[in-house]
């Protein structure tokens, strides 16, 4: 008898775990608009998904739950990878803003790394990854862009600036 009730409560705990998943991916938005806001939720679903899958539970599954457990598990990994492809981008865009002189001390040294950073930032706001940003992080990664393109713009003209002297320099007599 305890072992039947042993197994029962395997069972019992399986199903919760399952539902608990189930709630999960019906509340969560698609891949493309999750966001870090998600984040948590996604990674605490994912271990309960390993924990029904571990070697120790898998066995109280159905084929038929197993199968769907894993298909949960892939759609909620593609959400996880897409939230961390956005925080990425971030990371790079801070580091890079980070290392640069302010507006109006930045020089044609600083041009290449300027531009990678709006290529990044431009990637973040692609209509492809901007649904994995929460409405700050959009906001912070647009005002970066804006700060970027007017060092940018300072930079042009300064050199500009240089190829009109020089023009004249060479010629005068």
């Amino acid at each position: 008898k305890a072992d039947l009730t042993e197994k029962l409560d395997k069972i019992e705990k399986a199903e919760e775990g399952m539902d608990t998943v189930e709630e999960t991916v019906n509340t969560l938005p698609d891949a493309d608009k999750v966001t870090s806001d998600d984040k948590s939720e996604i990674k605490e679903t994912l271990e309960v998904i390993e924990e029904l899958l571990s070697e120790e539970n898998v066995g109280n599954l159905t084929e038929e739950e197993k199968s769907k457990v894993e298909s949960q598990k892939a759609d909620l990994t593609e959400k996880l990878e897409n939230i961390e492809k956005a925080e990425e981008g971030m990371e790079t865009v801070e580091e890079i803003a980070n290392t640069l002189p302010d507006a109006n001390e930045v020089t044609s040294e600083n041009k290449t790394a300027i531009k990678e950073a709006i290529e990044a930032i431009e990637e973040l706001l692609s209509e492809e990854n901007v649904g994995n940003l929460t409405e700050e992080e959009k906001s912070k990664v647009e005002s970066q862009k804006a700060d970027l393109t007017e060092k940018l713009e300072n930079i042009e003209k300064a050199e500009e600036g240089m190829d009109t002297v020089e023009e004249t320099v060479n010629t005068l007599p």
